[in-house]
């Protein structure tokens, strides 16, 4: 049986669709597509009408790339007004000879979410277990194969406000796809860049994203706290627009082609010539437009830094910064 996996996430500016294959133990990607997001703001859904649309668009893209039908897919939901417990649960080892299961470890995880507070507005969202204890006091990170009379586990639970999740839900219900499982837009961002040093350490994720920002917080490979700001790439877009006086779309293609993120890297004899909402020509100076680009990108990076004091007070080792 072939492995393959879809992978879906909804933002505020765009639906992106990752169609790969586990081919021994390695990830290969088949196909990907993307399409304009429609009724989504600031990273959630208030019109599911909209979204059906781009939706809809990437899974046939998808689907004529692979030239097979998506009926499954995993979700990756925003990570806005997210909840992290730490949680506990232990189980009776009743296999013979008291030899850990897999079919043990999906138990004692679940004993774990049943002992969470966790209010009826919030979705389950996932368990990253931290680690897990066997009778003679043994922490380790994977039981399976071991024996112990007892299995205890400790962990972070992750959930979400279900206006996050639902109406994605219910959107890719009316297009015949079931969801498989449920993610946070944040653990992806980790594992992308994921290695053993960060995997020892304490450390921040900083997404830029179309309208917001999400700060999270892991500590040794696990999520464990995450904000989200109402602060993006569309600011600087709104901000170069109102100096220059040009459409919004001008704007974000100067961003993306002709302005860099820091004025000293910028070339001030370089200029690019646009036309204005009245039809006028404007000479656009590469230095003075990065300074606009600058003057925002530092202000939503120092509110990043802000929140990582409110998240967490432990010493951060390191602090990636990616998104759109």
């Amino acid at each position: 049986m072939r492995k393959i996996m879809a992978s879906l996430d909804v933002g505020s500016d765009n639906v992106k669709l990752v169609v790969g294959e586990i081919v021994k133990k390695r990830l290969n990607i088949l196909a990907v597509a993307e399409s304009e997001s429609f009724g989504v703001k600031n990273a959630l859904v208030e019109d599911t009408n909209m979204l059906l649309e781009p939706l809809e668009n990437v899974i046939l893209k998808c689907e004529e790339v692979i030239g097979l039908k998506i009926k499954q897919m995993i979700v990756s939901v925003p990570a806005m007004n997210s909840d992290f417990q730490v949680v506990t649960g232990a189980v009776a080892i009743n296999n013979e000879g008291n030899l850990i299961e897999g079919k043990d470890v999906i138990r004692v995880l679940q004993k774990a979410v049943k002992s969470s507070k966790t209010s009826t507005d919030m979705e389950y969202i996932s368990l990253i277990p931290t680690s897990f204890s066997l009778d003679d006091d043994r922490i380790v990170k994977d039981p399976k194969g071991l024996t112990s009379k007892v299995l205890s586990v400790r962990g972070v639970m992750v959930s979400t406000p279900k206006q996050n999740v639902y109406p994605i839900l219910s959107c890719l219900e009316q297009l015949g796809v079931d969801v498989l499982d449920i993610t946070l837009s944040p653990i992806g961002d980790y594992f992308e860049f994921k290695n053993k040093e960060y995997d020892k350490e304490v450390g921040v994720v900083i997404n830029v994203g179309d309208e917001t920002t999400t700060v999270s917080v892991f500590n040794k490979g696990v999520l464990t706290n995450t904000s989200v700001t109402l602060l993006g790439g569309q600011n600087i877009d709104n901000d170069i627009s109102f100096i220059y006086k040009v459409p919004i779309k001008t704007a974000r293609e100067l961003k993306e082609k002709f302005a860099l993120g820091h004025s000293n890297n910028a070339n001030a004899s370089e200029t690019i010539e646009v036309t204005d909402k009245n039809g006028n020509k404007v000479e656009v100076n590469q230095k003075e437009i990065s300074e606009v680009v600058e003057s925002r990108l530092q202000e939503i990076l120092n509110l990043a830094k802000k929140e990582i004091n409110h998240l967490t007070k432990k010493e951060i080792s390191y602090i990636i910064t990616t998104g759109g």
